[in-house]
């Protein structure tokens, strides 16, 4: 079994822009809303290059796959009308600070979505399914 690629470069340019864009008091909020534009920019990017039209939840599931795999986050589909990241490229962060990362990795996952306009799907922390605590599920589906 071969470890996954990790990005640490992703999360320190989301951490440094959060730190250079601080209006609030509170460096952890600023974090998600960079991680969230991040995300948004990323989701953006994907939308105009395939030009997807709008998306069902089964195509957006699809290329929120292939974008999260890109960054690292090894996706795997446990179930239809599921997609849950089985992998942090944040790892060795994750596991020292993991309500941050894993707060961080939801934003981005939801700048993803609201980039890619993806409103048939949603994003839910949900720590106790995986190795990753972000899954993604056709919306009004419950995880589980």
């Amino acid at each position: 079994m071969s470890i996954p690629p990790r990005h640490p470069d992703l999360l320190a340019a989301i951490l440094l822009e959060g730190v250079l864009s601080n209006a609030s008091d509170n460096p952890l909020d600023a974090a998600h809303k960079a991680a969230f534009r991040r995300g948004e920019r990323v989701g953006a990017e994907v939308r105009a290059r395939a030009r997807p039209g709008r998306l069902s939840a089964e195509r957006a599931l699809t290329l929120s796959e292939a974008t999260l795999s890109g960054a690292g986050f090894e996706p795997v589909r446990p179930r239809p009308g599921c997609l849950r990241l089985h992998s942090c490229p944040f790892h060795p962060l994750a596991a020292v600070q993991p309500e941050a990362v894993c707060g961080i990795n939801h934003a981005f996952v939801d700048g993803l979505l609201t980039g890619l306009e993806a409103n048939t799907v949603e994003v839910a922390l949900d720590p106790g399914g995986g190795d990753c605590c972000v899954e993604i599920t056709a919306a009004g589906k419950a995880s589980g």
